[in-house]
């Protein structure tokens, strides 16, 4: 259970998941079968949809009348139509018009009524939030249902017409994610939509290969040097704790290696951010150079060294906090102590005053 929670904390979007009862125990049955969570969005929520869809009542012994397939369709079909709306709530006969609109189709044997109602009771996918109002489980099985439609249609056109826009960011990057390959999706958006003063596309495809397992080497490469360049260059903080963010998810090991040579660099905000950055990574190669860090000159950068070194919380972090702790600014001793806080609370130790 300590580490199912520990993996849970690890991934914000599983975090978010948690706070909603069955999906905390959608989740607690991944654990208890892959002993390990997905930590790509796109494998998250469809392992989430197959446990819904076909496991969760084959465990219980109960058999519905409607495939797994077709209700995947149908929930498809409705996330796209009402995230095109930018809405969240949908009226059931507008879900009962589409399912006999779709029905031919799928050859449904079975009133509209009785498909919605074994969706809702049975499969949870969707809520009833009033007496004739639905919303999916979660917004992100709305994103993720719409993805799943834009995939299935191969309708990257789609994609190209929504870049840019925030309602339909993580849509993006689920179709990413399902697809396992953002070469295609990152190629028409290069060659439609131009980049910004913000870096709006440089940072979608970062966040785009980042959600997937094999995007073309070359592809790849480029978005990686643009990202670090950004991190080295930027005149605005904005930018660079946004490159920052993008590259740690990407865990490479070229990637770790440019942070802790950034944490050599003449630029005290780049400093600050390459630690933060190894504190992310948290893989025991990075502790070396954040030890190194932790004397610099400049006291920002070493406060937020001293955090991240808590954020890794690992027994070699220990003693150079508690030297930490007698640091001539203040700020950086209150940073310290925090960290040691943290990184007592990862290895389930105490901390005495003699020790101090």
């Amino acid at each position: 259970m300590e580490k199912m929670v520990k993996a849970i904390m690890e991934n914000q979007k599983i975090k978010d998941l948690a706070r909603n009862p069955l999906l905390i125990s959608i989740i607690s049955v991944i654990y208890e079968d892959e002993k390990e969570l997905p930590q790509k969005r796109a494998d998250l929520y469809r392992q989430c949809t197959e446990i819904l869809l076909r496991k969760w009542d084959k465990r219980r012994g109960i058999k519905n009348k409607f495939k797994p397939e077709e209700k995947e369709f149908l929930l498809q079909e409705l996330a796209f139509s009402t995230h095109g709306r930018k809405v969240k709530r949908i009226e059931e006969e507008e879900i009962l018009s589409l399912i006999e609109k779709v029905s031919p189709r799928l050859g449904l044997e079975g009133s509209p009524e009785d498909v919605l109602t074994e969706i809702w009771k049975r499969n949870g996918l969707l809520v009833k939030v009033h007496p004739q109002i639905y919303e999916f489980l979660h917004l992100s099985f709305q994103e993720y249902f719409a993805a799943g439609k834009i995939v299935r249609e191969n309708n990257l056109g789609i994609v190209v017409k929504r870049c840019g826009e925030h309602w339909w960011r993580e849509v993006i990057l689920l179709v990413a994610g399902i697809k396992g390959d953002a070469t295609e999706l990152i190629g028409e958006i290069q060659k439609k939509k131009r980049e910004d003063i913000f870096y709006g596309n440089l940072f979608l495809f970062g966040d785009m290969i980042a959600c997937t397992y094999s995007t073309e080497k070359s592809v790849r490469d480029h978005i990686v040097g643009k990202l670090m360049e950004l991190f080295k260059k930027a005149q605005y903080l904005y930018l660079r704790r946004e490159a920052q963010r993008i590259l740690v998810q990407m865990r490479e090991k070229r990637i770790e290696s440019f942070f802790a040579q950034s944490t050599k660099n003449p630029d005290e905000d780049l400093r600050r951010y390459a630690a933060l950055a190894l504190g992310s990574i948290g893989t025991p190669e990075v502790v070396t150079p954040l030890l190194e860090l932790l004397k610099d000159r400049n006291y920002m950068v070493r406060g937020f060294t001293a955090k991240a070194l808590g954020n890794i919380g690992t027994p070699e972090t220990i003693e150079p906090l508690l030297e930490a702790l007698k640091d001539r600014d203040n700020w950086v001793r209150e940073a310290a102590f925090s960290a040691l806080a943290e990184a007592c609370k990862k290895l389930s130790m105490r901390i005495y005053p003699e020790d101090i």
